[in-house]
């Protein structure tokens, strides 16, 4: 059995033994040769600490573009379409906020949020209505809506809120349709997400703004009257 001050003896070895190859990989891959006393050398006033400092942002540095080259070869390349949706879209207030200088008076000068009196319509009658048709138990159990609240919300095209009215749409406002889409959360959650997609992820505010005429003119009257 070891004694006390052997096993203290043999631990510090070991550790050596086991610190000598971890850094030498690290040196490796901070640029540091190979058995350089500069990362171990102390010179009593602190440069051994900033040395370490260093060559630790170094080997983070090495890391990083390591691991970038490779995702980057993993990866695949972005496609035309995909570069064009890039290029696409508007800057508003999140600009402001990744810019770090996020002023809520300019947010409050800047946007009203204020319902039409077209808008405050809908959302006492139309959504109220809508409300009255669903059963959030019976939708979770038959896994669907009826055929008078699909064709309800069809007719009364709720999928066409973003829509300008020159295509078959509503022509609403954000603050309109957020205002649906929380009444609806109220009574049946899959309602709510039923009118969100089109309205939200789906292409027809995209089309509004960066389709062709032919495509306006083709998809949006369709998306709008739930068609699509």
């Amino acid at each position: 059995m070891l004694s006390s001050s052997n096993y203290m003896i043999a631990k510090s070895s070991l550790s050596r033994a086991t610190a000598a190859p971890t850094l030498s990989v690290l040196s490796s891959a901070s640029g540091i040769p190979h058995g350089s006393s500069s990362l171990l050398r102390d010179h009593g006033d602190g440069n051994f600490h900033k040395q370490q400092k260093r060559s630790f942002l170094g080997i983070v540095h090495a890391i990083d573009k390591r691991v970038y080259r490779w995702a980057k070869g993993v990866l695949p390349p972005i496609s035309k379409t995909e570069n064009i949706a890039l290029g696409c879209g508007t800057i508003g207030f999140d600009r402001d906020i990744f810019g770090g200088s996020p002023s809520l008076q300019k947010l409050i000068d800047t946007y009203q949020p204020k319902l039409s009196p077209e808008e405050e319509s809908f959302l006492a009658n139309q959504v109220t209505r809508l409300c009255s048709l669903l059963s959030d138990h019976d939708v979770v159990t038959k896994k669907d809506f009826t055929k008078e609240a699909w064709d309800y919300m069809r007719d009364e095209k709720f999928f066409g809120m973003k829509i300008p009215k020159e295509w078959g749409g509503l022509g609403f406002s954000t603050q309109a349709v957020s205002a649906v889409l929380a009444k609806l959360a109220t009574q049946c959650f899959d309602a709510n997400a039923t009118v969100a997609v089109p309205n939200s992820l789906g292409p027809g505010e995209l089309l509004v703004r960066y389709g062709t005429p032919e495509q306006k003119e083709y998809f949006l009257p369709r998306l709008a009257n739930g068609t699509l």
